[in-house]
C-alpha cells in the first residue's frame, strides 16, 4: 500500500538537480504555487504537483483508509528510484511537456516524418533535425517539439552537439545517424498507457 507525504528536502533536490542540469531550470519556476507529494512505495517514489486545496481530500482518504486505491494524484513530476544505491530521477511525460515550454537548451524540432517516427516509438535521425536549442548534451534528456512548436515527448541524446556546424555536418555525413533515442512520446498514451 503506498504512503502520501508531503516532498522532502532530498528527494526536492534531486528533482531540482536533474532538472537543472537538462534544462537549466527548477522545479518551483515550472509549477507555480504547488505543493508536491508523492506515493511512496518500496523502491520508488511517485512525485505529483498538486493544489493546495486537494490536500484535505487526501487527509480525508487517509482517515477512511481509502488511500490505498489511490493511482494518480494531480500532475504526474516523474519517479525517484533507488537501484543498486543509486538514486535517480526520471522525468514524466507531463513534467516533459512543462519544461518544453520553458526550455532554452535541449530541445529539437523535427520534420514531419520524424514526429510521426517519434510519436511510435522509433528513434531520431540526425536528418529529422529541423532546429534545435543548443547544447545538446550526451545522456541528457531532450524536449522534442513538431514544426508548429507543439510538445512530441523526450528523447535522450547519444551524443553531444555543441554547434549548429556540428549538427549541420552530421546531417551531411551521416544523416541516418540516431541521434535522439525515444524515451517517452505522446504516443505512449495509445500505445500503453492512459
Amino acid at each position: 500500500m503506498p504512503i502520501v507525504r508531503t516532498i522532502n528536502n532530498m528527494e526536492k533536490k534531486i528533482i531540482n538537480d536533474e532538472i537543472y542540469k537538462n534544462w537549466r531550470l527548477y522545479l518551483d519556476q515550472l509549477l507555480r504555487n504547488h505543493v508536491y507529494v508523492v506515493l511512496n512505495y518500496v523502491h520508488s517514489v511517485d512525485v505529483y504537483a498538486v493544489d493546495n486545496s486537494t490536500i484535505p481530500l487526501i487527509k480525508d482518504l487517509e482517515s477512511k483508509e481509502l488511500i490505498r486505491y489511490l493511482a494518480y494524484l494531480g500532475l504526474f513530476i516523474g519517479r525517484i528510484k533507488t537501484k543498486y544505491r543509486r538514486i535517480s530521477f526520471t522525468p514524466s511525460l507531463e513534467l516533459g511537456h512543462i519544461v518544453g515550454i520553458n526550455a532554452k537548451r535541449n530541445l529539437v524540432k523535427v520534420t514531419d516524418e520524424g514526429e510521426k517516427l517519434f510519436l511510435y516509438g522509433r528513434d531520431l535521425f540526425t536528418k529529422s533535425i529541423v532546429d534545435t536549442h543548443l547544447p545538446l548534451l550526451r545522456n541528457h534528456y531532450i524536449v522534442v517539439i513538431n514544426k508548429n512548436n507543439e510538445y512530441v515527448g523526450l528523447g535522450i541524446a547519444m551524443r553531444n552537439i555543441l554547434s549548429l556546424y556540428d549538427l549541420n555536418k552530421l546531417k551531411i555525413t551521416d544523416p541516418e545517424l540516431v541521434l535522439i533515442k525515444n524515451y517517452i512520446d505522446l504516443g505512449w498514451y495509445l500505445r500503453k498507457g492512459g
